[in-house]
């Protein structure tokens, strides 16, 4: 992965949480996609919250591999110089795809991520959605951390298409993680 891309992607990322699309298995091995909001901490994790009894919670249960989808627009007008397979003369959209593992939250940690959550949207202005004390986000919630491992950026690099990624790898260019 270059460091541009890198770059483009945190950037792409750090940005105000967004939708992303959420990718589990069901019981029959089939892939199930819904929406949820989604932020991503510098470290990579997502930490989300589900209700109670949702489809979604037995899925992981059973199998705690996921990958979420964040997906915008293009960054330009231009389509790619060197189509992989079939010249479509449309800009690629910007695709980060984060495959990983979520690991149940404790009570405290669910309760933490519910209010960090919550002060965030709030002092963004957005305020409809239902107040939860502590006692219901116990009997309401369910935290999930997601401890990413896999990148997968596309539309971001100038030459390359798709670029690949461990988050958790050394970067080349500085020696930390990415």
């Amino acid at each position: 992965m270059t460091a541009p891309t890198r770059a483009a992607v945190r950037a792409f990322l750090d940005e105000p949480p967004r939708f992303a699309q959420l990718v589990t298995v069901d019981a029959h091995g089939r892939p199930v996609t819904r929406t949820v909001g989604a932020a991503v901490a510098a470290d990579w994790t997502l930490e989300l919250l589900a209700r109670r009894g949702h489809a979604r919670l037995r899925q992981l249960a059973a199998n705690p591999r996921l990958q979420v989808l964040f997906v915008a627009p293009p960054r330009g007008d231009e389509p790619p110089a060197h189509p992989a397979v079939i010249d479509y003369g449309r800009p690629v959209p910007r695709l980060v795809a984060l495959g990983g593992r979520a690991e149940p939250m404790a009570a405290d940690a669910t309760r933490d991520a519910y209010r960090r959550q919550l002060e965030a949207a709030m002092r963004r202005g957005h305020t409809r959605a239902p107040l939860r004390s502590p006692e219901q986000v116990d009997a309401d919630l369910v935290g999930l951390r997601v401890v990413v491992d896999r990148v997968r950026a596309e539309g971001f690099g100038d030459d390359a298409l798709a670029e690949t990624w461990d988050p958790r790898s050394p970067d080349p260019t500085t020696g930390g993680t990415t």
